[in-house]
């Protein structure tokens, strides 16, 4: 396992270890992931990628990128791009607040990446969060502990994300591979409104902070307080176990619901995405 998974959960509330927990909780989660199946991983404290074998960009990149002053960066970018091309799988490459060198951007873009987005990295005091948000009475939420459940996680997650039907089917073993197991680091969490499944959440114990990943709902539930109600019964989960910080990136939809929950934007995270031709 990562050692990133297993690191001491961080109790410090400061501004400094809000901002790290803002986008270290994604390194650790996408190297995590890349555990899975017949994932690859390559982690030093110079670069650090993984493949998951799901084309996604969000669970096959690059995560971490410190290369030394004089390293000879185009070696480094076409090294990894080597093992993407082998795999015929589309990757992201993030660059956060330590990433060097400062122009790696440029850089990506010579070799036939696209900058298509900033994620915003937001965290947040986990003893800060509400209650409780206003849902419909007639809401529930579970954790995933069963391959069927799981498979109704994966078809709501599909549609509230518009993945590829490919991406769906895919999802669903990988998922299965990393466990559900609720002591596991990897939680999913499944909504039902009326008995119907039309939400989903994500808890990702990694880098000593709660991470909230692939938080969606279906169109027709949407604007009822079901996407804010899931968030919190992750991190509520992650608060009883000792978690200090929650952290996550937030989509355009997502952040004025983070932010009513407390969540605070720390940074932007460049996102440049390669594919095979």
């Amino acid at each position: 396992m990562n050692g990133q998974v297993t690191a001491k959960i961080v109790t410090e509330i400061s501004a400094a270890t809000l901002l790290a927990a803002s986008y270290e909780h994604f390194v650790a989660y996408l190297l995590y992931c890349a555990q899975a199946q017949d994932g690859e991983v390559y982690d030093t404290l110079e670069l650090a990628w993984g493949i998951s074998g799901v084309p996604s960009y969000h669970l096959s990149g690059v995560v971490r990128t410190r290369l030394a002053p004089g390293a000879n960066v185009d070696a480094a970018i076409e090294g990894v791009l080597d093992r993407f091309r082998a795999r015929r799988l589309p990757m992201g490459w993030f660059i956060n607040p330590g990433t060097s060198p400062t122009d790696l951007g440029s850089k990506l873009e010579s070799h036939g990446f696209t900058c298509i987005e900033d994620d915003v990295a937001m965290s947040v005091d986990l003893g800060a969060l509400p209650e409780q948000v206003p849902t419909p009475d007639n809401l529930t939420i579970i954790e995933v502990l069963d391959p069927p459940t799981l498979r109704q996680w994966v078809d709501v997650a599909g549609i509230s994300n518009e993945w590829k039907p490919a991406r769906r089917e895919l999802t669903l073993p990988f998922r299965l591979s990393l466990g559900l197991d609720p002591e596991s680091p990897y939680r999913s969490f499944l909504a039902y409104l009326d008995g119907v499944p039309v939400a989903t959440s994500e808890l990702f114990l990694g880098a000593g902070v709660a991470a909230v990943v692939w938080v969606g709902t279906t169109p027709e539930a949407r604007r009822q307080g079901i996407g804010a109600a899931i968030t919190l019964a992750a991190l509520r989960e992650a608060h009883n176990l000792g978690y200090r910080i929650g952290a996550l990136f937030a989509s355009p939809m997502g952040y004025p619901v983070y932010h009513r929950l407390g969540f605070e934007e720390m940074c932007k995270i460049p996102v440049y995405y390669w594919e095979p031709k």
